[in-house]
């Protein structure tokens, strides 16, 4: 009687603990359409900018500070930039690490993410081949910022 009762025991505290596993944790949907201000530092560089996405896959960077780039404007449309400053405008190539380019990789990445939630804020890990990236969001979804793999902090402010 006392090894049914043991073995008993047994099984109902790994049910229990079993039942207790942490399932893994989904960040909040993110906006599909925004518009954002950014503050991004790079080492000793830091600029300002306005981020508008009207569509997933696409995206505005438009430069406010410092003052010598600010107006200038990068519109991406899947993996083309075009790069325009008053009436001037051309398609360019932007190297795989620059910011804005793994801001919108970043934000396209939907597999082998890692969350947590601490104070309210998520955060969403992943890896792309240049390196680690951090998503910050709110609970409503927003974005507060980026860590990307230690080339740059992005914080976000609203408008």
């Amino acid at each position: 009687m006392k090894k049914i009762a043991v073995i008993l025991c047994i099984f109902t505290a790994f049910f229990i603990f079993a039942a207790c596993e942490q399932k893994p944790m989904s960040p909040p949907a993110p906006p599909q359409n925004f518009t954002y201000s950014l503050s991004v530092t790079m080492d000793e560089f830091a600029m300002e900018c306005q981020w508008e996405q009207a569509q997933a896959g696409s995206g505005v960077f438009t430069i406010t500070a410092p003052e010598t780039l600010s107006g200038l404007r990068l519109s991406f449309v899947g993996s083309e930039c075009t790069a325009s400053f008053g009436d001037m405008e051309t398609l360019i190539v932007l190297p795989q690490k620059a910011v804005f380019v793994q801001l919108m990789e970043v934000i396209a990445q939907t597999e082998n993410l890692s969350t947590t939630k601490r104070d309210n804020i998520f955060e969403t890990r992943g890896e792309l081949s240049r390196g680690e990236f951090v998503i910050f969001q709110d609970e409503r979804g927003e974005y507060l910022g980026f860590s990307l793999g230690g080339i740059a902090q992005v914080v976000v402010g609203s408008i």
